[in-house]
């Protein structure tokens, strides 16, 4: 059995004695020294015994928690993003809170809920995500192409001369706030006017 293999069965393991027994599968995982081993056994955890996987940091070094306790809550995002800043939030000291919030952003960041693209040029919109309000709003579409970006009622920032990793950046921000984009339909005859559209930044959820 390779370490890859190894890794699986534990984690399943571990997952099974959260699911039937948490208290068992607690004291298991303390008795662990592999930051990865230790890392699988949390990520099992999650759902039955959160508290008790993320306090698994404890069993580490002092300079590899952050790492730990990074992991796990980037793994519980791609799980289950409402449970991960629920428990997040609630955290009692703010540097901790705010370095499992971004930790979770980093996984589930963000923004409007657009996959973008280049194509020919231009940054187009590839695909909305279900749900999210790119695709609530209904004014943009699938082959728009952005010509333009504004935070909030700031200027519009020609994103033409954005690459497209920066324009992905000035898409994301907090939650809650404005950006608004120049954009034309891809069969958009030629010379027409951009509209523009304006949309809210939420926060982007996986649930499995």
């Amino acid at each position: 059995m390779n370490k890859a293999e190894r890794l699986a069965q534990l984690q399943e393991t571990f997952r099974a004695l959260a699911a039937g027994d948490p208290k068992t599968a607690l004291r298991a995982a303390k008795q662990l020294t592999d930051e990865t081993v230790l890392e699988r056994a949390a990520l099992a955890m999650l759902g039955t015994d959160p508290a008790g996987a993320i306090a698994l940091s404890e069993h580490l070094a002092p300079g590899d928690r952050s790492q730990f306790s990074d992991s796990v809550f980037g793994g519980w995002a791609m799980k289950d993003t409402d449970a991960a800043l629920q428990y997040a939030e609630q955290l009692p000291q703010p540097a901790e809170r705010d370095a499992a919030i971004k930790a979770i952003q980093n996984v589930a960041p963000v923004g409007i809920g657009a996959e973008l693209k280049v194509q020919d040029g231009y940054t187009v919109i590839n695909r909305l995500l279900p749900g999210m309000s790119a695709e609530l709003g209904g004014q943009l579409h699938p082959g728009d192409r952005i010509l333009a970006v504004a935070q909030g009622n700031n200027s519009f920032v020609d994103a033409s001369g954005l690459a497209l990793a920066d324009l992905v950046q000035s898409i994301r921000g907090a939650p809650g706030t404005l950006l608004q984009l120049q954009v034309l339909s891809a069969d958009a005859p030629p010379d027409s006017p951009p509209r523009t559209v304006a949309v809210v930044r939420g926060q982007i959820k996986f649930k499995q």
